[in-house]
């Protein structure tokens, strides 16, 4: 049989999740193509962004640095953008960091050194520095601004004017900032000024379907996220919204909608539901756009599709249509690649920011296996088929094993078919799961989801399609596939 031929124009593609399949789409088309959380999670084997996850904690300091974007809640370092002292022998020394781009939600906790020193119960308006287990009250104050600021800072910051050098007429337009004053302590601050961190909630964003000039809310909904960014003049791609399906009924609100279910956490009933997708990302604006957003995608097994509208499809349960690909409508060649070791998978490794660490967000390793479920997965020789992947913007352990359990399952529904099919079966598109019957290939009414489709010269269509299988998914099947593809021999 032979084996799938290569990929080109296309009218549309998909993939799911880390694309295991080793089907890259990245022809030029002739109506649309696609960005996928496939080709982001297949980079990261050999590329992590600038700063890495546990890099995100790390002050920044230079008129070089960029400013990031933070979505959701994380804990990040600082841009140290000025520094002075005032006062008999610099008693005070003035510290003011940016934080990310704004306007956001608000500012929740401070560390000195990993220390927790303060909190704040309304996102920053107020700071408590006698909350952690050292009392600060007296030596260290703040004032937070969340990005909407239309002024510079005024007043006093623990008793203490604003240094002279400040610059005036400073705003931080659109920049969440922090200004500090630190008073010296032999004891407090004796290995000198400490390195700060902060746990902030993120990045507010408009509702889809609207402008970035509409009213902007707090949301860490990977399809709100995505919209923010490829709308965003700032630091994302700035997109028209007319040409986004996000309006009602659309693609976009169907992927906020799934994103935002209650699901069970864990295979077992009893430790209870949380939120199916969410986005708390870290995202360096000086990384290329189309990186970006490609990470965006991960932290909801998306894929992005570029036609008349751009279209966020998520990777989830479809019903079948009614339409049959057999011989009647099938009218070229038949390809179909079989799953082989370079696609399957036994064992995921997943890095990503764990939002349990006991420092907050620091990288972890989530490894999902037999071990996992207690079912074997062994190739009929006992090899270990491992893929790795990278979630920057997955916090929760139970959502990382989740995706990962999916991905695991997909791997083992990886075999691709490619044919050609005539031109009555134009409105065929991604995403949709079709029927397959060939008496060649032993197939009957056999499932398949289509991840790309092609209109050729001759007005014959070529569809490649990967093998779908409801029980993929979190919501039919909490454990892993094992019936099929053992066997990897061949």
């Amino acid at each position: 049989m032979p084996a799938a031929a290569p990929f080109f124009g296309a009218i549309g593609g998909f993939l799911g999740f880390v694309g295991t399949t080793a089907v890259i789409v990245g022809a030029i088309v002739a109506i649309g193509t696609v960005a996928l959380a496939s080709r982001a999670l297949k980079r990261a084997k050999q590329k992590k962004q600038n700063r890495g996850i546990s890099g995100t904690l790390i002050t920044k300091s230079g008129s070089t640095e960029n400013i990031p974007v933070i979505y959701g809640e994380r804990r990040i370092g600082g841009h140290r953008t000025f520094i002075g002292s005032t006062g008999d022998k610099n008693k005070y020394l003035h510290v003011v960091e940016s934080l990310c781009e704004g306007p956001i939600e608000g500012l929740q906790e401070i560390y000195y050194n990993d220390e927790l020193v303060a909190t704040s119960s309304d996102n920053g308006a107020t700071l408590d520095f006698s909350a952690g287990s050292t009392d600060y009250s007296s030596k260290a104050d703040a004032k937070f601004f969340d990005g909407s600021q239309s002024a510079m800072i005024s007043g006093t910051v623990l008793g203490q004017s604003i240094h002279p050098d400040w610059p005036s007429g400073a705003v931080g337009n659109k920049v969440a900032y922090i200004y500090h004053i630190l008073e010296w302590d032999d004891d407090l601050f004796a290995s000198g000024l400490p390195t700060i961190t902060y746990k902030i909630k993120g990045k507010k964003v408009p509702a889809l379907g609207a402008s970035q000039s509409s009213t902007l809310t707090y949301s860490n909904n990977p399809a709100r996220c995505i919209y923010d960014y490829l709308t965003n003049e700032v630091y994302g791609k700035a997109i028209p919204i007319d040409v986004i399906d996000a309006g009602s009924g659309s693609s976009f609100e169907t992927a906020e909608t799934y994103c935002a279910e209650s699901v069970q956490k864990t295979a077992t009933p009893g430790d209870g539901n949380e939120t199916r997708y969410e986005c708390n990302g870290y995202l360096e604006t000086d990384e290329s756009l189309l990186d970006n957003l490609e990470s965006l995608l991960t932290s909801c097994r998306g894929g992005l599709i570029t036609g008349d509208k751009y279209k966020l499809i998520l990777d989830k349960p479809t019903t079948a249509l009614t339409t049959v690909l057999n011989d009647d409508n099938i009218v070229g060649s038949i390809s179909f690649l079989q799953a082989n070791k370079k696609t399957l998978a036994n064992t995921v490794r997943t890095v990503f920011p764990n939002r349990e660490d006991p420092f907050n967000f620091q990288e972890d390793v989530d490894i999902t296996d037999d071990n996992t479920y207690g079912t074997s997965l062994q190739t009929a020789d006992g090899l270990k088929l491992q893929q790795d992947i990278t979630l920057n913007h997955t916090t929760s352990k139970h959502m990382v094993k989740r995706i990962a359990t999916e991905e695991i399952n997909q791997s083992r529904q990886s075999g691709i078919l490619e044919i050609e099919v005539d031109p009555s079966l134009i409105d065929l598109e991604v995403g949709d799961v079709v029927k397959f019957s060939n008496t060649t290939l032993g197939q009957t009414e056999k499932t398949y989801r289509i991840i790309q489709t092609v209109l050729k010269a001759d007005h014959k269509i070529l569809l490649n399609m990967r093998e779908y299988d409801a029980n993929v998914y979190w919501d039919n099947n909490k454990g892993i596939i094992t019936n099929n593809k053992d066997d990897t021999d061949h």
